[in-house]
């Protein structure tokens, strides 16, 4: 359920959002990269953990990244941006090590008493 929630913000932030995009972050160049990098890493840390191939998720939500800026080119206002495309496949990588240092650690205890409050 947090993964699929997760998704959802990263869709509804990518294409819904019109132009130009709050400036949320206050005097920061380039908003939109910080967005980006935080919503697919947010995926990735939210997403199943991996049994047999590591690389599943990560690689759905590498091409989400890049078909949410494709599907820019077709909303007028909006343009498509590698940098953008770069910012959501460095999150994604970054939330995925998180995820799985995460996952290490409550599997040897140390985080024993989060992942029990996790699933109350």
């Amino acid at each position: 359920m947090p993964f699929l929630l997760a998704l959802t913000a990263t869709f509804c932030f990518g294409i819904l959002l019109p132009p130009p995009l709050p400036r949320l972050l206050g005097t920061l160049d380039r908003p939109d990269l910080l967005l980006h990098f935080l919503a697919f890493a947010a995926c990735a840390f939210a997403a199943p953990a991996p049994r047999a191939s590591t690389f599943r998720w990560p690689v759905f939500l590498i091409l989400l990244a890049g078909l949410i800026e494709l599907g820019q080119l077709a909303i007028d206002g909006r343009t498509a941006s590698i940098g953008d495309f770069a910012a959501g496949a460095v999150g994604v990588a970054i939330g995925g090590m998180a995820s799985r240092a995460w996952n290490r650690l409550t599997e040897i205890g140390v985080c024993a008493g989060a992942a029990r409050h996790e699933g109350n």
